[in-house]
């Protein structure tokens, strides 16, 4: 047998043909000796395969790490290109998204869905993971859920009626307002560089929303009507801030 000991396995030799007693160190959540299978001897059926309570409850091998094995070290260049290809994507959709501005965008968005849960599906199923979350974190998927699905709507609203870069300036400020509603609600810091940045992000959406107080009635340089720019501003905006409140619901989620 092995004895789990600070998350390594501890192997304790047999005598006599007997195992002898051996003073546990450690107990899991339940007050129970965590025990695992020592090396070679791993049970032949899956009935009798033995779980280690303090590996989270996965079976051996994969609960204990041999001694002495290292973490291979994350390439530290990968989440920046898996954030341009993101980008880079994200763009391209944007594209294609205006060749199709006489399809309505709760249209769109159902056809998006299909194909994200196309390759959603699998993964859920390979790592039983479940369709509802845990239970007490499911109010927080809920609102993740809801919150993400309108800014996604509200974002194609907005690439149909109004010019795609100046929509697509709009949905690229959302890190300034993620970073001003995790001080508010995750306690966060928010030092004056942030504030300094905020008030250019809101400037720039000022710009090119040109509301007629400021720029007067007749505003000019603006494809089609002003009445579809102005909604499609106001649509951005709301996409932006529900996009970066779901950001804040995810860092909520994962501190629970």
């Amino acid at each position: 047998m092995v004895l789990c000991q600070g998350g390594e396995a501890a192997a304790v030799p047999a005598a006599g043909g007997k195992e002898p007693e051996v003073p546990l160190s450690r107990e899991d959540g339940a007050g129970q000796p965590c025990l695992c299978p020592a090396a070679g001897m791993e049970a032949a059926g899956a009935e009798e395969r033995r779980v280690c309570g303090c590996c989270s409850g996965l079976s051996w091998p994969r609960c204990c790490k041999a001694p002495g094995t290292k973490k291979k070290a994350a390439c530290p260049g990968l989440g920046l290109f898996y954030t341009v290809l993101s980008a880079f994507l994200f763009s391209v959709a944007s594209l294609f998204l205006k060749k199709i501005e006489d399809v309505h965008s709760v249209e769109v968005s159902a056809f998006r869905c299909v194909f994200q849960m196309a390759f959603v599906l699998p993964g859920l199923i390979y790592y039983k993971t479940g369709f509802l979350g845990p239970k007490g974190k499911r109010i927080f998927l809920f609102f993740r859920g809801f919150l993400g699905s309108s800014a996604m709507i509200l974002l194609y609203y907005a690439f149909q009626v109004m010019p795609l870069a100046d929509a697509t300036v709009i949905t690229f400020s959302s890190p300034v307002f993620t970073s001003l509603l995790a001080w508010i609600f995750l306690k966060e810091k928010y030092s004056i560089w942030d504030l300094l940045f905020t008030l250019f992000a809101i400037t720039g959406v000022v710009l090119i929303a040109r509301p007629p107080f400021l720029f007067g009635s007749n505003v000019t340089g603006i494809e089609g009507s002003y009445t579809d720019h102005l909604k499609g501003t106001i649509a951005a905006i709301t996409s932006t801030v529900s996009a970066a409140l779901t950001f804040v619901i995810l860092r909520k989620y994962s501190e629970k």
